[in-house]
């Protein structure tokens, strides 16, 4: 994720269940994108459907000034795991979204999205 300054990504275990999330944060453009990924196995070569944003499902958000939400079924994306090592907890892929401002309507799409990070656990 390019031209976050900050990262912040988890997989871990709760309550029997396996949590995944990513934020970035870029403070000097005002700028935040956040996945999650609830009650997954994550593998390598995977794609994960990103859903509503308001269900405890897969799903992220994009923020820069207005808060942006993926809202299915019109607006859905893909996170797309293509390395992941859980060994040295290090995860990269692809991303793409279409998220809408619930309040103007004003839909944004995120194209050609990229991560690669070392995650906690």
């Amino acid at each position: 994720m390019a031209g976050y300054e900050t990262l912040q990504c988890n997989y871990q275990l709760v309550n029997g269940a396996l949590y995944f999330t990513l934020a970035g944060r870029d403070f000097n453009n005002h700028r935040f994108i956040y996945f999650n990924l609830d009650t997954v196995l994550i593998k390598a070569d995977s794609i994960y459907q990103l859903d509503d944003y308001n269900t405890k499902q897969n799903s992220g958000r994009y923020n820069s000034d207005v808060m942006y939400y993926i809202k299915g079924p019109a607006y859905r994306g893909e996170f797309n795991v293509k390395y992941f090592d859980s060994l040295k907890q290090i995860i990269s892929g692809t991303f793409w979204f279409d998220a809408v401002d619930t309040a103007t309507n004003k839909v944004i799409q995120v194209r050609d999205g990229r991560f690669d990070v070392h995650y906690t656990r």
